[in-house]
């Protein structure tokens, strides 16, 4: 019975997000393409690393090593993702036919170039955070 009811939870819940994106009708649609534009940039650089890397994998090769390694990040593992993207490019890579150095290195180039991003928007949050004034305490 519990489990019906959480599925019964869940299937209302996604009928509500349906509902709510009719009602918005077409006003969505921009977000969808920045969203796409976004996913295929994301892909193409990847491409361009495994090209840099000396590998001939093709571009669709990489987009489903893009959606794998996105699925391994949500994995709760490490801060972000440190050593399990690596690892699921490399894998994955070398499951659709690249070499494994190219696949190796194209993944190293890839925390190359998004780690000093990370390193900067945690900087810029951290200052952000500790630049607020304290709340003062309500009394009891």
């Amino acid at each position: 019975l519990r489990r019906k009811l959480q599925h019964l939870k869940m299937v209302t819940a996604i009928q509500g997000d349906l509902m709510q994106l009719l009602r918005a009708g077409w006003r969505w649609l921009p977000l969808l393409l920045m969203s796409f534009v976004f996913q295929i940039t994301a892909v193409g650089i990847v491409y361009l690393l495994f090209l840099g890397a000396g590998s001939t994998i093709g571009f669709a090769e990489v987009a489903l090593i893009a959606a794998i390694t996105g699925l391994a990040g949500v994995l709760p593992l490490a801060i972000n993702g440190i050593g399990v993207t690596e690892g699921t490019i490399t894998l994955a890579g070398v499951a659709l036919g690249a070499d494994y150095e190219d696949a190796a290195v194209a993944a190293i180039l890839l925390r190359v170039v998004v780690l000093p991003l990370s390193a900067a928007c945690g900087v810029l949050y951290w200052r952000e955070s500790h630049d607020r004034p304290e709340k003062a305490a309500i009394p009891a």
